[in-house]
């Protein structure tokens, strides 16, 4: 079975199994939402969008390179790409 994300440039895989999320500069929540969700990360773009305008987070977020774990939630990942 071939791993998409072997060889991806904004999502790739770690040698442990986890991912490497990237996330550009000036993306909006509502895109970065969208690439988790169509990437199979998240269960629904809408929930997790949700969750960030409750937290009123939308411009929180940082661009980087994010680790994600087979065990991160939305909540998590919320946590990570704002911390």
């Amino acid at each position: 079975m071939e791993d998409r994300y072997a060889d991806g440039k904004d999502i790739r895989r770690n040698p442990d199994g986890s991912l490497i999320f990237t996330i550009q500069e000036n993306e909006s929540f509502t895109e970065i939402s969208k690439r988790l969700y169509e990437a199979g990360i998240i269960e629904s773009s809408i929930e997790f969008e949700i969750m960030i305008k409750k937290e009123k987070l939308e411009n929180a977020i940082k661009p980087g390179q994010y680790t994600i774990g087979f065990d991160d939630d939305p909540k998590t990942i919320i946590q990570k790409i704002t911390q």
